[in-house]
């Protein structure tokens, strides 16, 4: 009989343990989540896009976007996940809800955010795609923690808000709080140009009276669009968008919906040296802002300080 030989019994625990500590090395896919580490879902087998991402109170993945009702109109889709990746069931239709403003309506969600209780509001734009009205509304929506649309929220009665406006908006970037949500894109300048803009909501869903224009703010007539937004916690608005001649710029106004000389002097700190666009904005527990996008082919972050300059350190 062949006796074992430890330092080959040594040598094949060492492989196996290293082989074990490569597929577990930071920054690979985690195995334990969905497949291999990938969910992939079908929603109603038809298309469906990921556009906005969120965590709930409890741990479970929350993801919200457009999803195909049929070959001309999409729905808001939202697919709620436990945190090992699994469809939750008590969400929806297996951890599938959907939302349509109405029977022609085509419906695109680009932002997502769970409340304390459960609940979701998610919020975008909406059109009517049969060509009775050719202008887009920012919209938001509210669903209960089971899944089914909250008739108690909007402006509507039946749990939707709209913004109406006569020559259309669009909700492009979404941001919540404590005292509702905020809605940032474009908005029509009546000319056939486009102007930032964004649109306050209250707990209800309704536009804030008291900020801005009936809870709207609409940009200077040389801004293009709002790709970005940050709701402060004393009411304000922060915007992170693009100018019509390039280059972007972040916009910081009050909680009545006022440019804030406070910011950059009069409230909006050009940036187009460092960035040309902005995708994302997050504000720092001192005030200072960080500004996420591209120059040129590159990914870039820029920090500014509270005042609106650019951070040198």
């Amino acid at each position: 009989m062949t006796r074992p030989n430890p330092a080959r019994r040594t040598l094949a625990a060492t492989l196996v343990l290293a082989c074990a500590v490569a597929q577990a090395a930071p920054g690979d896919l985690d195995p334990a989540f969905g497949a291999g580490g990938i969910v992939l879902d079908p929603m109603n087998g038809n298309d469906a896009t990921a556009q906005a991402l969120a965590i709930d109170a409890v741990g479970r993945i929350v993801a919200a976007g457009p999803v195909a009702n049929n070959a001309i109109d999409d729905d808001f889709g939202v697919l709620r996940l436990d945190a090992a990746g699994a469809p939750d069931p008590t969400f929806g239709n297996a951890g599938r809800a959907y939302a349509s403003y109405a029977a022609a309506s085509s419906d695109a969600a680009y932002g997502v955010a769970p409340l304390a209780d459960g609940r979701i509001v998610v919020g975008g734009l909406t059109f009517i795609s049969d060509g009775s009205d050719d202008y887009p509304d920012i919209a938001a929506v509210r669903f209960d923690a089971s899944g089914v649309v909250d008739p108690g929220y909007g402006n509507h009665g039946n749990g939707w808000m709209t913004s109406g406006r006569a020559d259309g908006d669009y909700g492009i970037a979404m941001d919540a709080g404590a005292a509702g949500l905020v809605l940032a894109g474009y908005a029509s300048d009546g000319g056939g140009g486009i102007d930032a803009a964004a649109l306050r909501l209250d707990t209800l869903g309704m536009p804030v009276p008291l900020f801005g224009d009936a809870g709207a703010f609409i940009g200077a007539p040389d801004t293009n669009s709002s790709f970005a937004v940050a709701l402060l916690a004393d009411g304000g608005v922060l915007l992170g968008g693009h100018l019509d001649g390039g280059g972007a710029f972040v916009q910081r106004v009050d909680a009545a919906g006022n440019p804030d000389p406070g910011f950059a002097g009069d409230g909006r700190a050009e940036i187009g040296a460092l960035l040309d666009r902005i995708e994302d904005l997050r504000v720092l527990a001192d005030g200072r802002v960080l500004a996420a996008g591209f120059a040129g082919l590159d990914a870039a972050i820029v920090r500014l300080a509270q005042d609106g300059t650019p951070d040198a350190a």
